[in-house]
């Protein structure tokens, strides 16, 4: 049975997610019809678990939409911390393989998420093989290893986590994968975003997308308005021949506001038969103070181009900022997403007075930093 918290409970572990696990025991993987079969549900603002491992739940649809193999916070609430989810399996029109956040008052903090993925050859409409959000916060985290590989299947976006609301922050993701096929859209190797999401000063890494868009990320639905602030966006691949998959990001979406800002997006590719830079593709006009070496996504909007940034040695954190303070308005997106203003390390926002890009601060040879 699922483990259900809809009280005020807090489930916690004495010695930790690496020795003391929560696992679902004869799940019937591989049955259709319709299966729900997660492990934890929490229904309430004040229910908490923490400190487990979480594995072992199965989700099948041929119906109606289910959500959260692994975790489901459901509309009431609930709070994951520092948690272990992995190896949760999905069939057909589920969300969030590993946890699914449909609430305001959800959070998950400080978790690994690793290794949930479709089960079978054939899935349709299943979206977030590590995370789906609607709502809530989902931050310093990692989600890696998640896989949306469906085979003959299609309409599959976010490998890593799929947000149509709430916000990401501080977060890794690296590794995880989105197989599409010709029939239809997928794509979001390491996240997809659409709606109001907002994710900052998070990293996205060796992610790939196989017949798909936006092997890093991918911008759903011409009317979202999510934000992408201070993130870093490198070495992700799409495969595919044609100019337009975004091996770093596709972005489909024509709407104003702030959409992009603050980023990095370069060391990205498509096709690895023969390999060719491709960092964004799609409309640039709501891009703002980002550095993309191989495309010019505006100058007049503070963006940088035919610059690289180089990173410390087996790091994602800049080893040069040689433009200096001409991208990187400092802090113009704190009001926009209020506090939490500390980059992917910790540091302050506004600490530095270089080009603040990218999910960790520049930080000058000679420069003293106070991290709380």
């Amino acid at each position: 049975e699922t483990i259900v918290l809809d009280k005020q409970i807090v489930l916690s572990s004495v010695s930790g997610a690496e020795v003391t696990e929560i696992r679902r025991v004869g799940a019937s993987v591989g049955q259709k019809f319709d299966v729900e079969q997660r492990v934890v549900r929490l229904a309430n603002r004040q229910a908490r678990i923490e400190g487990f491992a979480v594995s072992g739940g199965w989700l099948y649809s041929e119906n109606n939409n289910y959500y959260g193999a692994g975790v489901l916070i459901d509309a009431a609430g609930g709070q994951v911390i520092g948690c272990a989810i992995t190896n949760n399996l999905a069939g057909p029109k589920c969300y969030g393989i590993g946890v699914a956040v449909l609430s305001a008052d959800g959070v998950v903090s400080n978790c690994l998420i690793a290794a949930n993925k479709v089960a079978g050859s054939y899935s349709i409409n299943t979206h977030g093989a590590g995370v789906y959000m609607n709502n809530g916060l989902l931050i310093d985290s990692r989600l890696t290893g998640n896989s949306l590989n469906t085979g003959s299947g299609t309409y599959t976006f976010g490998g890593g986590v799929f947000a149509e609301g709430g916000r990401v922050s501080r977060c890794i993701m690296d590794d995880n994968d989105v197989w599409g096929s010709s029939y239809g859209p997928s794509g979001g190797g390491g996240a997809a975003l659409s709606g109001s999401a907002v994710m900052d000063n998070s990293l996205l890494f060796g992610n790939r997308v196989y017949q798909g868009f936006g092997g890093g990320l991918v911008i759903r639905g011409i009317n979202s308005k999510p934000a992408i602030l201070n993130c870093t966006i490198v070495d992700n691949i799409c495969e595919r021949k044609t100019d337009d998959v975004g091996g770093g990001v596709k972005n489909y979406s024509t709407h104003g506001e702030y959409c992009i800002q603050n980023c990095i997006i370069q060391d990205n590719w498509k096709d690895s038969a023969a390999p060719a830079a491709n960092d964004y593709s799609g409309t640039s006009d709501y891009v703002y103070y980002t550095l993309c070496p191989t495309l010019n996504l505006g100058e007049e909007r503070g963006n940088v181009s035919g610059k690289r940034v180089r990173f410390k040695e087996g790091t994602y954190r800049p080893a040069n900022m040689e433009f200096g303070r001409k991208v990187g308005k400092v802090g113009d997106w704190t009001s926009y997403i209020g506090e939490g203003t500390v980059d992917l390390g910790g540091v302050s926002r506004g600490s530095s007075n270089f080009a603040d890009i990218g999910c960790y601060v520049y930080i000058h040879p000679g420069m003293m930093i106070i991290i709380r």
